[in-house]
C-alpha cells in the first residue's frame, strides 16, 4: 500500500542535521495531501496502512492533523498493530497540546522555537 512509501520518505535515516523547515513543512504537506486521498478512496483499510497513515498526520501543523493521526492510531490498535499502541498515545497527547490541555500520558514538553522538546530527566534540555 502507498502509505508506506509515504512513511519511508518521512522516517529517512541521517536527516538530522541541517534540516530546512521549509523544505520539511512542503513535503509533509504533500505526503498529507497523499494519503488523504487514499483514506477518501477507502484504500486504507488494513493495521499497518492505518498506522503510517497516523505517522504521516502526527506530522501535521494543527489540531485536526493531530485529531485525525489519533483515530488512525486507534483504528491500527484495535486492529492488533503492535506499534500503535505508543502512537496511540503520542498523538493524543499532541492533539492536547495543540489545543493548549496537557497531556495524558507523555512527559511535560516544552516549546522551543519550532521544535517541541521533551523533559526527560526532570528538566527542560539546555541546547
Amino acid at each position: 500500500m502507498k502509505p508506506h512509501s509515504a512513511f519511508k520518505r518521512v522516517h529517512q535515516p541521517g536527516l538530522v542535521r541541517n534540516i530546512d523547515w521549509d523544505v520539511v513543512s512542503r513535503e509533509d504537506r504533500k505526503r498529507r495531501t497523499e494519503v488523504m486521498g487514499y483514506l477518501s478512496e477507502g484504500k486504507i483499510n488494513d493495521a499497518n496502512s492505518l498506522y503510517y497513515a497516523a505517522v504521516i498526520f502526527q506530522h501535521g501543523n494543527c489540531p485536526e492533523h493531530y485529531k485525525l493521526a489519533n483515530l488512525l492510531a486507534e483504528k491500527a490498535m484495535q486492529m492488533g498493530h503492535n506499534g500503535a499502541r505508543w502512537l496511540y498515545a503520542a498523538t493524543l497527547d499532541r492533539y492536547h497540546m495543540s489545543l493548549g490541555k496537557p497531556q495524558k500520558f507523555g512527559p511535560p514538553v516544552y516549546e522551543r522555537g519550532r521544535r517541541q522538546m521533551a523533559a526527560v530527566f526532570g528538566r527542560a534540555p539546555n541546547h
